[in-house]
């Protein structure tokens, strides 16, 4: 498997943990982002799943294609996200992870990509855990890996629709902390 694959199905790994955590009653539960509940969460996460999958069979992200959060959620999150990662899953074959598509980030090969939406993963599995009340604890080599692969792109994730404004975590905060308040979250 290769690096980027391997880091992007980890972090879905645990976004699957937690999504599997929400219970029924759980999904208008807000998240710390501010325009989005617990379904919203999940379906921005397919979304991205979505986008792999298009990138990987069309080299374009196909996003104007997508519904809404809410749409791309559906009317069972849960299986939405299931179905979604297989299908994108079954994309990741090794002519397409080599293929050089047009991400949002401009041309790259899909397993860079996939490296660095890796964060996407693993911070709105944060996000959704504080919808419903859990402490997650995130794969600690990825929030290391996402932590310093994101630092020096502090000015670029500011832009509007992005991350918000740092936070100052905690004094002797562990990484996933600081990393969770590097991207704006009230920690």
């Amino acid at each position: 498997m290769s690096e980027g694959q391997d880091s992007y199905l980890r972090g879905l790994d645990g976004a699957q943990t937690v999504i599997n955590m929400v219970k029924d009653d759980q999904w208008e539960a807000q998240s710390p982002c501010e325009n989005w509940k617990a379904i919203d969460v999940v379906g921005h996460l397919v979304g991205g799943l979505k986008m792999a999958s298009s990138l990987a069979t069309t080299g374009e992200t196909g996003l104007s294609d997508l519904p809404d959060t809410r749409g791309l959620a559906g009317d069972d999150p849960k299986a939405s996200f299931a179905a979604a990662r297989t299908n994108t899953q079954s994309t990741f074959t090794a002519e397409n992870l080599e293929r050089v598509v047009n991400s949002p980030f401009g041309p790259m090969p899909l397993d860079a990509f996939l490296g660095i939406i890796t964060l996407d993963a693993i911070a709105h599995t944060w996000d959704l855990s504080k919808a419903i009340g859990y402490d997650v604890a995130l794969d600690p080599d990825l929030v290391h890996q996402c932590y310093e692969n994101v630092k020096p792109l502090d000015a670029m994730l500011r832009q509007p629709n992005l991350f918000g404004p740092k936070v100052e975590p905690p004094a002797g905060a562990d990484e996933q902390t600081q990393l969770m308040a590097f991207l704006g979250r009230k920690v």
